[in-house]
């Protein structure tokens, strides 16, 4: 719908923002799945599963999420798998850690005059950049 073409619009121009801060280093992967769009981060061994999840199924796209970064992280072996559920005005980041979940608490992305708040992007850009910068 024009409405998930919107959200599409503000989120990846967040997540290719971030990506270029560190020159090359990451690469985004996207695939369209029945539910909806999921983009993966990948540096070095790490990867970050993001979820676009419909304005008013936060939950579907969780479980979207869990599923993907349990399948991501048995298919490449690795023991930890971020994810990111957001329908842009909620972001939900979580990890899996050998098979087990912790979430944080969601951050809501602020808008103003219909566009994400220049200090919500700063701040959820922020976040995104400190997962892929950590352990590394």
């Amino acid at each position: 719908t024009s409405k998930e073409a919107k959200r599409l619009h503000f989120i990846v121009p967040v997540l290719a923002s971030v990506c270029a801060l560190f020159d090359r280093d990451v690469q985004i992967l996207a695939e369209e799945t029945v539910v909806g769009k999921r983009f993966v981060l990948k540096r070095g061994e790490k990867r970050v599963c993001i979820v676009e999840a419909k304005r008013d199924d936060i939950q579907q796209g969780l479980a979207q999420a869990y599923v993907g970064s349990e399948a991501l992280a048995d298919v490449e072996g690795l023991p930890k798998v971020y994810s990111i559920v957001t329908n842009l005005l909620e972001w939900v980041f979580s990890r899996s850690l050998d098979g087990k979940i912790e979430r944080a608490t969601p951050v809501m992305m602020v808008m103003e005059n219909d566009l994400p708040a220049p200090q919500s992007v700063k701040q959820i850009a922020g976040i995104i950049y400190s997962i892929l910068l950590d352990d590394m």
